[in-house]
């Protein structure tokens, strides 16, 4: 999520990894932003990363706790809701 120098919300990075991940290991990947006013943020501006899903080797999920990633995101900007979190299509 990105917020600009005023902690006000602007939009929300993206970023999809398929690759295999080994445990205790890193994988570089590239983020998605589609800021309409990048240079609110650029110098500074804060972004929140969280991790939404993971699928495992076995084909379970694990998926992250809606209510524990809003709590942290109201320390920036108080007035977003859990529709904030959600992608828009």
């Amino acid at each position: 999520m990105v917020f600009d120098a005023f902690n006000s919300f602007l939009s929300k990075f993206s970023a999809v990894s398929i690759d295999d991940i080994e445990p205790n290991k890193t994988v570089e990947n590239s983020w998605n932003q589609s800021c309409s006013s990048p240079w609110l943020y650029q110098t500074y501006g804060t972004g929140v990363v969280y991790l939404d899903s993971v699928r495992f080797e076995d084909s379970s999920f694990w998926y992250f706790d809606e209510s524990e990633v809003l709590d942290q995101i109201k320390l920036i900007e108080d007035s977003l809701t859990k529709d904030s979190l959600k992608d828009k299509k």
